[in-house]
């Protein structure tokens, strides 16, 4: 018979089954139009500060300025809200403030600033002025979409891997899990490119959190304690099967990852909507959807050029937009008409 402790350890680390509403996300039946006003741009081709090599995330903290993980660079640079350059924070290496590849930058209470580095399975933590403090071990084998911080010192984060079902994870300061959530991922056999498949990005929503998969079409909202709420699912061909895009045979396995159409970011608009981005690789393709936590579609907006909302704030957004060169944007988001009206 096992211990109270070890049943304590298995009944946490197990997610709470619940009743959950399931949704098909349908148009509002007043559409609005979604306009987006660029306020703010940062980079160059050639820029002392703001060529950036590949830019893996962008946060913001309460200041209003604007820190930006560059993946190949291996740092993270800080603008202030006029776009003037600041500082670099962090160099190519193994040590304390070191990093091996940058793949996603956030904002914690207090100004924290937190690192993910895919490559050595690390979430490195800085202080408000970008002294390391200490570093945080997640599984090397997840793909780590999203962190965001609890006041508590615990993280919860978008993660998934091979032989995963749950997308999202509480863990513990010290990085042990200390919880799976989120609406179970039924995956197939992806030869091992489930962690980046699949999974999605985390953004919060009031005392409870939104989830959006990468592909199926699916916004899963969870209350304070990551119990599924709601589920609204969107057209199936939307976006493409994962399985459609992987290449296997005797001599091994890849992905097609231009033809992989899926969503890239979820971000909260404010009075219950939420803005949830598409992207086709191959075409450089962008498309908006904005959806309330009803599942009603309220606007949508198809761009030809290939951008990503990282951050919101009251009406504006701060994405990455990819043209000749990476760059930071901040835009002006509105809604005009609709049932909605405009923000």
């Amino acid at each position: 018979m096992p211990t109270l402790i070890a049943v304590f350890a298995i009944l946490s680390l197990a997610p709470t089954t619940q009743a959950q509403e399931s949704r098909p996300i349908r148009p509002a039946e007043s559409q609005a139009r979604l306009n987006l006003e660029e306020v703010l741009s940062i980079g160059s081709l050639s820029g002392e500060y703001d060529a950036f090599g590949r830019v893996a995330g962008i946060a913001q903290d309460s200041r209003g300025r604007i820190l930006v993980a560059d993946r190949q660079g291996a740092h993270f640079k800080v603008f202030d809200p006029s776009g003037a350059y600041l500082a670099t924070v962090g160099r190519r290496g193994e040590g304390p403030g070191e990093f091996a590849v940058p793949s996603d930058i956030s904002v914690g209470p207090g100004d924290s600033v937190f690192v993910r580095d895919s490559e050595r399975g690390l979430i490195s933590v800085f202080s408000p002025d970008y002294d390391w403090v200490r570093d945080v071990r997640a599984s090397p084998a997840w793909q780590v979409n999203s962190v965001i911080h609890g006041q508590d010192g615990t993280l919860v984060v978008a993660a998934f891997s091979r032989g995963d079902r749950y997308p999202v994870k509480v863990l513990g300061p010290d990085g042990t899990i200390l919880r799976r959530a989120g609406v179970p991922i039924d995956a197939p056999n992806l030869y091992g490119f489930e962690d980046s498949l699949l999974g999605g990005r985390l953004t919060q929503a009031g005392s409870g959190y939104v989830h959006t998969t990468k592909s199926p079409y699916m916004l899963s909202f969870l209350d304070e304690q990551l119990d599924p709420v709601r589920v609204c699912r969107g057209p199936r061909d939307l976006t493409t099967d994962p399985a459609d895009v992987v290449d296997a045979s005797e001599d091994g396995a890849g992905i097609r990852w231009g033809a992989y159409r899926h969503s890239v970011s979820i971000v909260p608009l404010g009075d219950g909507m939420f803005l949830n981005t598409f992207r086709d690789p191959g075409d450089d393709w962008t498309l908006l959807h904005v959806v309330t936590e009803s599942c009603e579609l309220v606007a949508e907006l198809e761009v030809e050029v290939s951008f990503t909302p990282k951050v919101a704030r009251g009406d504006l957004i701060v994405a990455t937009r990819r043209t000749d060169y990476h760059e930071v944007v901040i835009y002006r988001v509105s809604l005009e008409g609709g049932a909605e009206g405009s923000r």
